[in-house]
Order: C-alpha cells, then structure tokens, then sequence
C-alpha cells in the first residue's frame, strides 16, 4: 500500500494518519456494502450501464460496450 502511494506521489505519513481515521474507515465500509449490493464480487470490476464485470478476463468485453 505504502509503494502504490509513493508512486502517486503521497507521503507514506500521510497515507497512514489517514487510513487510521474513523471518517475513511466509514466510506471505505459503506462503498464496500454499495458495491457488493450492486454486483461486485472482485476486483478488477467495470460497471457498464447496469451490467458488471469482472475480472481481467472481461475488460475488452466491458470496452467494447461503452
């Protein structure tokens, strides 16, 4: 987690006093729910229109239909 925030340039300080605030654990918990209610099973997944898919097996498939 550190390196993917270093490598978009975040201070891996930063990255940790905000993972530990209760107002992050609260999106990151209600856009889990909001994502499992919609269909999302496992990452990756694209939304297109109503139809979900997922996995790296299904991108070119959601491409062509957007």
């Amino acid at each position: 987690m550190l390196l993917a925030a270093a490598a978009a340039e975040m201070h891996p300080r930063a990255v940790l006093s905000a993972i530990e605030r209760d107002s992050v654990k609260r999106a990151l918990r209600e856009a889990t729910e909001l994502a499992g209610d919609l269909g999302v099973r496992g990452v990756p997944s694209v939304a297109v229109g109503e139809q979900i898919f997922w996995g790296d097996d299904r991108l070119e498939e959601a491409a062509a239909l957007s």
